[in-house]
């Protein structure tokens, strides 16, 4: 009879740990991300600003872009800024782009391309060789900006490359650059109760309609705001809004357009008798960084004390040198 050993029951444990959350491990095995100091200088601000005016005028970048949006590549309304002279990246050696998780096509090959060409453009102006690194954040627990802000502001993400919507409210707690990208917002209208007619946003507003958008987005503000009477179905990002559409959960998505346009196109078995409706003009949507960003009097006050630092601690260690040698 051949005798069985067992493992201890504590490394079965880690093992089936391991097993569970393979996926997820792997993916963080996989890659070391690059966080960095929050304040961040006028400097590494400037060189974000500059990069993405210059990728919104590249013509392979336009090109790239149309091949996936129904909207073009709009203007930079901002003032032109500059790179600065010294490469405020010099002790780095990748950028970290951030998005929300369960991004689909075509906006995932859309994010990519704009985390790539915005280092790319770094990379060619100071002679540097900056890794691209895309880091997916998880939006059910906060939302969608107040995520993405976290990210930029506790230093783990360097830039949001999403398609972000600069309001007034966002552009007061954010950096944004150039817009990159426009869009419309539209509501899909889904399978369920058929029989209703719901073909415009006012359609919606009615307390028998359930309604849904994502957490933390200027969707799910015009829901509660403008369609205050309908219930508002919130939904994570990724694909829970699409499995809302698939099982008739709700009777309505908003959201972007050009997303549902794309989806439904692809998804006709699964909605026949979907229809994507929008109701309002185009607007820009881009990137945005920290707004805590250091005034140059603070930097030169650092670079100051940094100086003297060196000049006191060399004093010192002269006079240690000095006490050694008369002992």
């Amino acid at each position: 009879m051949k005798t069985i050993h067992l493992l201890p029951l504590t490394i079965w444990a880690v093992l089936v740990l391991l097993l569970s959350h393979s996926t997820s491990l792997l993916l963080a095995l996989d890659i070391v991300y690059e966080n960095h100091t929050v304040p961040v200088t006028q400097d590494y601000t400037a060189a974000f600003d500059a990069a993405v005016q210059d990728m919104i005028v590249d013509r392979s970048f336009i090109d790239a872009f149309s091949n996936y949006m129904y909207f073009p590549v709009p203007a930079c309304i901002n003032d032109l800024v500059k790179y600065p002279k010294t490469n405020p990246f010099a002790n780095r050696k990748a950028l970290v782009m951030c998005m929300e998780m369960g991004v689909i096509s075509p906006y995932l090959e859309v994010k990519h391309l704009v985390g790539n060409t915005i280092v790319q453009k770094i990379n060619a102006y100071y002679g540097s060789n900056l890794q691209t690194q895309f880091k997916y954040l998880n939006t059910s627990l906060k939302g969608f900006f107040n995520t993405m802000k976290e990210g930029v502001d506790s230093g783990e993400c360097d830039l949001i490359a999403s398609n972000v919507t600069p309001t007034k409210e966002r552009m007061e707690v954010a950096h944004f650059q150039c817009n990159y990208g426009m869009t419309s917002q539209a509501f899909l209208r889904t399978n369920k109760d058929g029989h209703l007619t719901l073909k415009t946003l006012q359609d919606l507003n009615q307390t028998h309609i359930f309604v849904g958008a994502s957490k933390g987005t200027t969707y799910e503000t015009l829901v509660k705001t403008q369609l205050s009477a309908a219930q508002y179905v919130p939904l994570d990002d990724g694909d829970v809004p699409y499995d809302a559409i698939k099982n008739n959960q709700v009777h309505a998505v908003i959201g972007d357009g050009v997303t549902y346009l794309i989806w439904v196109k692809q998804n006709q078995d699964l909605c026949k008798n979907c229809t994507v409706n929008f109701y309002n003009s185009p607007y820009g949507y881009g990137t945005f960084t920290t707004n805590r960003i250091l005034p140059s009097s603070a930097m030169h006050l650092m670079q100051h004390a940094s100086l003297w630092m060196t000049v006191l601690m060399m004093v010192m260690m002269t006079w240690i040198l000095s006490s050694v040698q008369s002992v």
